[in-house]
């Protein structure tokens, strides 16, 4: 059936106005109610109210990864300390060293070996400051978490694992809580000596 073309084009006319919204009332000559000041004013606060609350949501919700998990350890860090089982650091550290992912560090140049939550710390040194102990340092850091496993350690307040033999020194029996992690060590006191004068006899 074929629409006669007087039709069609007033049905484009009427589909097409430029000069305002259609709305299914213009077919029934109503026109909408011009919007109040105070309505407007409603409208406005509800927005804001939204907005708010959104933006309350999203700070509160914990990020995790914040910084990522990839990055370095800000420091100086503090948190529990815990231990590898015998040998085990040791065999990470000479495996990182034949892939050339660590620098060479045998000890006592370095005094230990530590994993720490993030990849990003590969090859760092670090100084571990233990409540009631002097500052240890250097420590070489030679393996890092799973990226699996860094949001639960770091909810728990894990900074790093050291080895053994660090362990047994420090007769951990426990994780050592309150541990303080540095990018170097503590300036170091100097003391100034009086001048002694020598004469030749």
């Amino acid at each position: 059936m074929r629409i006669p073309r007087s039709r069609w084009a007033s049905a484009q006319a009427e589909c097409h106005k430029t000069d305002e919204f259609w709305h299914p009332s213009e077919r029934q000559g109503s026109s909408r109610r011009p919007e109040t000041e105070e309505q407007s004013q409603i409208r406005g606060y509800a927005l804001f109210a939204l907005i708010l609350a959104l933006s309350m949501i999203f700070t509160l919700t914990p990020q995790a990864g914040d910084p990522p998990w990839y990055v370095a350890t800000p420091l100086p860090a503090r948190g529990e300390v815990t231990f590898y089982a015998p040998d085990v650091m040791e065999r990470v550290y000479h495996r990182r060293l034949e892939l050339a992912q660590v620098p060479y560090c045998d000890k006592p140049t370095c005094v230990g070996y530590i994993a720490t939550l993030r990849p990003g710390d590969l090859g760092r040194k670090v100084w571990l400051a233990v409540p009631g102990k002097p500052v240890e340092g250097p420590f070489l850091v030679v393996d890092f978490a799973s990226k699996s496993d860094f949001v639960r350690l770091g909810q728990r307040g894990l900074i790093a694992e050291v080895d053994n033999q660090t362990a047994r020194r420090w007769r951990m029996s426990a994780p050592l809580q309150g541990v303080m992690m540095l990018s170097q060590p503590p300036p170091t006191r100097r003391i100034a000596l009086p001048l002694v004068e020598v004469h030749g006899g």
